[in-house]
């Protein structure tokens, strides 16, 4: 035997060993020669898409490509092979059933023992599962993001019913009273304060109303209210400061006064709920407590010239403000029961 002869039988048993190995592969597999047509699949790429070997050779695999697929597949495999770079892609292959499977296809050139280009070896698996997995779960990510803009539109909605109803509730309040009551949003709706008189705030307790009264009195003096307003002033600020110390637990009292009197009164109960703010703010005898029968919010608006009322779940502040003059508005219906 020469050496060409042996150099043969050597090459025929590798392909032969090749050609076994190929056929109990778990993955399909083919080649092509060096002009981009397939001359050999594997048992699996047979068995897989029910053809014969003489079916599939040359481009007549590509008939079992989905048609929207086969235009893709054949410019990606042509394009790789006129360049002999490796190449990947996914398409749609008809199984035997008739059912279309997704596969990676993965190509790569080959070469004689020479060296010379001898065409490709490519492998393809059925990735039909990873993609539909792949595609449920961004399917379900687009479902929580729409779901969560949904819900996001809703809360928006709401909100802004929300606010609608507040300013209604406001506004009604305001002309209820003749702007003597008005309801703020924030503390930066309540009016500035002029000067503090009389020094640090009042801690408020049953036990120091008196010392709160007692700087009410003295300011109302210092500023030449009229008798009957400063007794007005007295009332309403005896209401603000009582409703603080039953209602919130407590809170803190301070006064100021220059061309006006200003009372402000904070504490940090529950606040008033919205729902019951008209009727707390404006109906006599009405009391946020089950029991009890209440007249604070119904004698301070009748008393003094404006109340502003910042209220929430942190707590409830009034201000109170008292001029030397009345301002010639008359009380409303409602005040003067």
């Amino acid at each position: 035997m020469t050496t060409r002869d042996s150099g043969a039988a050597a090459e025929g048993e590798s392909e032969r060993r090749f050609r076994i190995m190929a056929d109990t592969a778990p993955v399909m597999i083919w080649m092509c020669d060096p002009a981009g047509a397939c001359d050999w699949f594997n048992r699996p790429w047979l068995e897989f898409t029910g053809r014969s070997m003489q079916q599939e050779v040359g481009d007549g695999w590509a008939e079992g490509v989905h048609p929207e697929d086969v235009a893709d597949c054949m410019e990606t495999f042509r394009s790789a092979v006129a360049a002999r770079r490796e190449f990947r892609m996914e398409y749609r292959l008809r199984r035997h059933d008739g059912a279309w499977r997704w596969v990676l296809d993965t190509g790569a050139p080959r070469s004689e023992p020479d060296g010379a280009f001898a065409g490709f070896i490519g492998s393809c698996v059925d990735i039909t599962d990873r993609r539909e997995a792949e595609e449920a779960r961004l399917r379900a990510e687009r479902e929580r993001a729409e779901a969560e803009t949904e819900r996001a539109r809703l809360a928006h909605q709401l909100h802004e019913a929300d606010q609608r109803q507040k300013r209604m509730m406001r506004e009604m309040i305001a002309g209820m009273t003749t702007g003597r009551l008005l309801v703020c949003d924030t503390p930066d709706d309540l009016p500035s304060l002029v000067a503090d008189f009389g020094g640090a705030p009042v801690a408020l307790t049953k036990t120091t109303l008196g010392r709160m009264r007692r700087r009410v009195r003295e300011a109302g003096e210092a500023a030449e209210l009229p008798k009957d307003r400063l007794q007005d002033l007295l009332t309403a600020a005896g209401e603000a400061a009582m409703n603080a110390v039953v209602h919130g637990g407590g809170g803190e009292g301070s006064v100021h006064q220059e061309h006006k009197v200003q009372v402000r009164v904070q504490d940090h109960g529950p606040g008033i709920d919205e729902a019951i703010l008209h009727r707390a703010t404006l109906e006599r005898g009405f009391s946020t407590r089950a029991a009890g029968f209440g007249h604070g919010f119904w004698l301070m608006v009748r008393t003094a010239d404006r109340v502003f009322l910042l209220t929430g779940p942190g707590g409830t502040t009034l201000l109170l403000e008292k001029e030397r003059e009345a301002s010639g508005l008359p009380l409303p219906p409602e005040l003067t029961a």
